[in-house]
């Protein structure tokens, strides 16, 4: 019966190809666990999975494979020296929709022809150093000795004085990376044990070679960068991999030009894989039995027989290495030949007699390298060390699993499928739940599943991330209620088995209770599967970003922390604020799991929904580790997977640059219809930024350089004409200010008042142009009006001083405080639309009902209260154009709430035809490329839409604006900005005259009634 083990990509290993063992059904005797295990172990070792798939036809076999090789490679082998915790699943479904690996063309060499790499190789006695341009010649070279028993620190300098010295009268523009080849156990930030600085562990010299000489630098195992050194000054043309045969074994894999290697590096060396399956093999350094790398510990004073031996199993680790992955070159570098010895023939002998019966192509040589004189070979690791650091360099890597759903109800269908597949193989599971507006759809799944398909909870327990302190259970906001609200009450979970931070915990009890509830997560075995959400982004006044928390866990956070008492940042308290009635009302405490608390789970699923989302997602998958976006921590996790939806993933590189990381289908691109050239505008329209060059100046070595020949070979490399039918699009969707509509019916929807100031420029335009325009604000605003505000507008409107002397000390009724919120916020923007020169009578306050009742019900249902008074108006105005938020960035927010009001209200309206332009509330423009319609608009103009946002008092004070992306700067100065973006666009692309520095986008679209007229 076959057995296959499927990888997070896809590939797939037929366990019965390397005939180990013969499986028998019905009793399992004759399951040989201990050669499965090794074939299992080799597997990882070289491709590095944090899970694997073992598929069976009989799920009897399946289960019992499962069980006893998973005890068996976690008790067996030394899992803590490749990264530890692989799993081994019976499916991974989602999967197989999208795998994890991302083939970029940047990652090939010969693409940077005017830019330097540089690359290091340390060595147990000195260090070699070469800097080579884009096609691999070497520019400048050097090296020098080492004195390890000086200390890493005295090894470290020596490398950082070498890279200044060859650095030294190069132009540092053009320096594009530095790659370092270390020997030792290398992990993706830190070095884990370096054998050239004796017995050290855990040195950041990633972080310390970049801080001394401003370049980016990337580490990788020795052997590896040797292999990928030789094929370049070889020339050899394929696939292949090395073994180095001296006191040690050493070796790469080198695959489509690249080297492959285990998660954690350290897992791709050659010398571990186990060739000796027997019981009493020997062990070796690494902790396990049977390694090759066991049984070559020296090749000196060797008899003819121990070499026949050695032979022998280096044929057996070559015919591993084949299976697992189809090379058919095999370079050995080896001391044995100087012997005499005929170590190539007996190999290949073995190889055709013992291991590989039937003729082979595999070809085994000796290794080029010792062809080339001692003074040359010593460049070769430094050579494709710089190799590697100028692949990596244009790689803007993914850093941990990122799968990526259509929408927001496709992630929670898959996170639950996730959640109940785990239920189902272990009905005593221990889950780890989140709250907020993202999982909703999780656990309307769960519910579902639990209801229709039996998913049963009965034996499960959960543990809650976090509670808000102090907050009472019974709450409206607490998530106490929340999870009773969607989950809990809805399944057959036993009360017991709940865990909900404590909020009503005394003071001083609290410290004693956080470290009661990390016992309870222990006794219960510890958490199978955490869920968590994320937090939004913000920027420090140094431009910094941070945020990213999870759970409760804010920004700066230690990595290590557990369960306890935590502050609030403002920004979680605004983002949180829409629940509550006001933001004085929203907690400045919690209780939350800690971060280490979190790492501590087997698997870790984060949710993410919406464009709000994107920024931070971006920093936490491909930046770097730092306490400043907690969410980072995720990438040491061994198990964690980012299930977004495409909004939320819209910044990822392979998102933005798809042309970077997938060989695009631009035929398709050039057979859409004029106006839907996305991909192939945004891709120009790149190359004019990171070229600096308008369009018309665009030649074919700016394609060839940013790698879009594919694109321009479809043009018959016919610049001008792709060039300039991109020009022609986007020159059509221009509108300059005199074009703008004229004498039009025109509605603007605010979803507050004065959040249309975002488009004051383009609206005060149409004021100007005899259009009838009304202001329509759906909703008060008042949540975000501070009580300072509201004493500020007390005293210039001369109220009652027992008013203001009742909100300073707390003490006004909460329904008359946001009465006089309403009313400040109300009275700004007729002051900032009566400057934009529209009267009070068109500006409409519709305060729909649904903002000022914040509860768990009414965070997703709308009501007729809330429908009809738009409907009513749709019916009086049968407006010609209408201005609607657009670009929704958070799914369960506001403005999108406000988007489903206004689309359910023109449904049920007179209305048979109107023209729709969407505007976009973020910090952010829709993309030139994306957009339907651009006004550009000059410095006079922008200076006249900063005083009338300026209008808006209340909102200048960033703390309290839930606009994503927070920011330090005043809502005036980072709009600004915005428009400041599009405008450096279209003057680089050559699109609109010197004056005009500043642009808005609008997506346009015409809604036609299905009603027959």
């Amino acid at each position: 019966m076959d057995v296959t083990i499927r990888l997070m990509n896809n590939q797939t290993f037929l366990l019965s190809k390397f005939d180990f063992v013969e499986f028998n059904v019905e009793t399992k005797k004759e399951i040989d666990l201990r050669k499965l295990s090794i074939k299992i172990f080799n597997i990882i070792n070289i491709f590095g999975p944090k899970a694997i798939v073992l598929e069976c036809e009989d799920k009897a076999l399946q289960s019992y494979l499962i069980k006893s090789l998973s005890f068996s490679l976690q008790n067996k082998f030394t899992f803590e020296k490749l990264g530890g915790g692989v799993q081994i699943l019976t499916s991974l479904p989602f999967y197989s929709e999208e795998p994890i690996s991302l083939t970029s063309k940047i990652k090939k060499l010969g693409q940077f022809e005017n830019q330097i790499g540089l690359g290091v190789e340390v060595g147990g006695k000195t260090i070699n150093g070469v800097c080579i341009d884009g096609n691999g010649n070497i520019i400048k070279r050097s090296g020098r000795s080492i004195k390890k028993e000086e200390g890493y620190r005295s090894v470290i300098n020596s490398i950082i004085d070498l890279i200044k010295e060859l650095l030294e009268s190069l132009n540092p523009d053009k320096i594009k990376s530095v790659g370092i080849g270390i020997p030792g156990g290398i992990g993706p930030i830190v070095v884990r044990r370096m054998i050239a600085m004796g017995d050290f562990h855990d040195i950041n010299l990633k972080a310390e070679i970049e801080t001394a000489i401003g370049h980016p630098t990337f580490i990788e195992n020795d052997a590896n960068v040797i292999a990928l050194g030789e094929k370049e000054i070889s020339r050899i043309d394929g696939d292949f991999f090395t073994l180095t045969l001296g006191e040690s074994v050493g070796g790469g894999i080198i695959i489509n030009d690249r080297i492959v290697h285990g998660e954690n590096y350290f897992a791709g060396e050659l010398g571990h894989i186990i060739i000796d399956d027997t019981v009493d093999a020997s062990v070796c350094g690494c902790g396990n039995k049977g390694c090759l790398e066991a049984k070559m510990s020296t090749i000196s004073d060797l008899t003819e027989e121990k070499l026949d031996e050695i032979a022998n199993d280096v044929a057996k680790a070559i015919k591993i290495i084949v299976d697992l992955t189809n090379i058919d070159q095999v370079l050995i570098g080896s001391n044995i030949v100087k012997f005499g010895y005929n170590f190539y023939e007996t190999v290949r002998d073995n190889l055709k007699t013992r291991f590989i019966p039937k003729i082979t192509p595999v070809q085994v040589y000796e290794s080029s390298l010792e062809r080339f004189p001692e003074t040359e070979r010593k460049f070769v690791g430094a050579i494709g060390a710089a190799i590697m650091g100028m692949q990596k360099v244009g790689e803007i890597s993914e850093k941990v699993v990122v799968v990526i759903k259509k929408d927001d109800q496709e992630m929670g269908k898959a996170a639950a499928q996730i959640v109940a597949e785990q239920i189902r193989r272990k009905p005593n599971t221990v889950l780890g739940l989140a709250t907020g507006s993202t999982p909703i759809s999780m656990y309307k799944e769960l519910v579902r599943m639990h209801k229709e398909e039996n998913l049963d909870f009965s034996k499960v327990t959960t543990f809650n991330l976090d509670e808000y302190y102090p907050l009472e259970k019974e709450n409206s906001q607490s998530y106490h209620t929340f999870m009773h609200y969607w989950l809990f009450n809805q399944i057959n979970i036993n009360p017991k088995n709940v865990h909900i931070p404590n909020g009503e915990c005394s003071e001083k009890d609290l410290e004693s209770y956080c470290e009661s509830f990390e016992q309870l997560v222990q006794k219960a075995g510890g958490i199978d599967i955490q869920i968590l959400g994320i937090g939004e982004s913000f920027y420090t006044e140094k431009r910094e970003i941070h945020g990213g928390h999870i759970g409760f866990n804010e920004s700066g956070s230690d990595f290590f922390s557990r369960t306890r008492k935590v502050g609030l940042a403002e920004k979680t308290r605004v983002d949180n604020s829409r629940f509550f009635q006001s933001m004085e009302e929203v907690p400045r405490y919690a209780v939350t799991m800690g971060i280490g608390t979190i790492l501590d789970a087997r698997r870790i699923i984060l949710l993410a929904s919406g464009e709000h989302k994107a920024l931070i997602i971006k920093e936490a998958v491909e930046g770097k580790i730092t306490p400043f976006i907690p969410a980072s921590a995720l990438q040491t996790h061994v198990n964690t997977t980012f299930l977004i939806e495409e909004g939320a993933a819209s910044k990822l590189s392979r998102m933005s640059y798809p042309w970077l990381f997938f060989d695009m289908d631009w035929m398709n691109e050039t057979d859409k219809t004029e106006t839907d050239n996305t991909k192939i505008d945004e891709a120009i329209i790149w190359v004019s930024l990171t070229t600096k060059k308008p369009l018309t100046q665009l030649d074919l070595q700016d394609f060839h350089n940013n790698f879009l020949s594919e694109l321009l070979q479809l043009f018959n490399y016919n610049v001008p004409r792709l060039t300039s039918e991109v020009l022609e699009r986007i020159n059509e969707k221009i509108l300059f200010k005199e074009k703008l509509p004229r004498h039009k019916n025109i509605l603007v929807i605010s979803c507050r008042p004065g959040d249309d100031g975002i488009i004051a420029e383009t609206v005060r335009t149409l004021v100007r142009n005899n259009n009838n325009l009304k202001i329509i604000n759906m909703v008060s605003g008042n949540i975000n009006v501070k009580n300072s505000d509201v004493i500020d507008y007390c005293k210039q409107n001369l109220f009652d001083k027992s008013i203001i002397e009742d909100i300073q000390e707390n003490t006004i009724d909460m329904m008359k405080l946001l009465e006089l919120k309403t009313l400040v916020r109300k009275s700004e923007a007729i002051d900032m639309h009566a400057y934009m020169g529209i009267p009070s009578e068109n500006q409409v306050f519709l305060n729909l009902p649904f903002y000022e009742t914040r509860t768990i019900e009414k965070i997703v249902e709308i009501s007729d209260v809330d429908i009809v008074p738009l409907v009513t108006i749709l019916d009086q105005e049968q407006p010609d154009l209408i201005f609607i938020p657009g670009g929704i960035t958070d799914p369960h927010g506001l403005k999108a709430r406000i988007v489903e009001i206004f689309e359910l209200a023109l449904k049920r309206s007179t209305i048979r035809k109107v023209d729709l332009w969407y505007y976009k509330t973020t910090m952010e423009e829709f993309s030139v490329a994306r957009g339907n319609i651009i006004v550009p608009f000059s410095e006079k103009e922008m200076d006249l839409k900063i005083i009338a946002i300026q209008r808006l008092s209340s909102q200048q004070v960033v703390d309290f604006l839930t606009i994503p992306g927070y920011d330090p700067r005043p809502l005036w100065e980072r709009i600004k900005e915005r428009n400041q973006s599009v405008g450096h666009i279209l003057k680089i692309a050559g699109l609109v005259p010197g004056e005009y520095n500043y642009g808005s986008i609008y997506q346009v679209s015409q809604y036609v009634s299905d009603v027959s007229l």
